[in-house]
């Protein structure tokens, strides 16, 4: 303690014990509107957000420059932790009608939106039984353009979610786009080769390398991790219809409200890179 702290002790008649207790009072305080809004973004979200999105989104509400280190702190003092993803991934073997080469291998780059697609098909359990949730993501700013949801696993499925895809995408960008899918059955079918001729690039994955697909393979794990596998949200799978339920709201949120790393929404990336 140095001695000007001993002289105003001495002076005010305070204890040395009690000056440091109101120090700590006053640290624990510092930051008490941190730690509530902390809490308040973790309940929002389910807890799908990890120190850095939580950096961002509180820095940005409550217009402070925080560090990953200080909310890491505290978010372990206050007991907040985020969700872990889990990872599966899974080939299905099929007959293919046609093939396609792997044009893109692993090329995910791009400068705007509308150059490049990625679309796969994966299913959620319920105690209903199963529901196929069929999706396609722009690499270039993350967001789901299109998705249908179904008890069936079939071309339906998709084909409905692609013909959506081409009345809202806008004819000026049909005819060079590339699309990346994997081998299964709908994607190897003459029906959907005559569905894309003229309008999307097909570039179809090698033989059991998921990881040429990883665009949307990497959006599922984020909706199993956030929504599907969060204990928060278990209840919401009980059955088919408060499964879809979820699932679209969760794709809404993740679109126009979930903070990426860079500190935007997907559907802004996107429509900044078309305007």
């Amino acid at each position: 303690m140095n001695i000007v702290l001993i002289l105003i002790c001495e002076v005010l008649k305070l204890n040395r014990s009690s000056y440091y207790e109101w120090l700590k009072a006053k640290e624990n305080n510092k930051y008490l509107e941190v730690e509530k809004e902390l809490i308040a973004i973790d309940n929002e979200v389910n807890s799908i957000y990890g120190r850095k999105r939580l950096t961002k989104e509180l820095n940005a509400r409550l217009n402070t420059n925080y560090s990953e280190q200080t909310i890491r702190r505290i978010m372990k003092k206050i007991g907040i932790e985020c969700v872990i993803r889990k990872k599966k991934n899974k080939y299905k073997k099929t007959n293919a009608e046609y093939i396609e080469e792997n044009i893109l291998m692993r090329d995910f780059s791009t400068t705007s939106d509308n150059q490049k697609f990625s679309t796969d098909v994966t299913e959620i359990s319920t105690p209903e039984g199963k529901l196929y949730l069929s999706g396609i993501i722009d690499m270039n700013s993350k967001k789901i353009l299109e998705y249908t949801i179904s008890s069936s696993n079939n071309n339906e499925l998709v084909f409905r979610m692609m013909t959506n895809l081409f009345n809202n995408i806008g004819a000026k960008y049909l005819g060079n786009i590339f699309i990346q899918t994997d081998r299964g059955y709908q994607y190897t079918s003459y029906q959907f080769k005559e569905l894309i001729k003229g309008k999307l690039i097909h570039s179809m994955n090698r033989p059991g390398h998921c990881p040429d697909n990883s665009p949307i393979e990497s959006f599922w794990g984020i909706l199993k991790a956030e929504l599907y596998y969060n204990p928060k949200c278990k209840k919401l799978f009980r059955t088919k219809l408060s499964a879809k339920n979820a699932i679209e709201n969760y794709i809404e949120f993740y679109n126009t409200k979930r903070v990426t790393e860079k500190g935007t929404t997907p559907e802004l990336i996107r429509n900044n890179s078309l305007n």
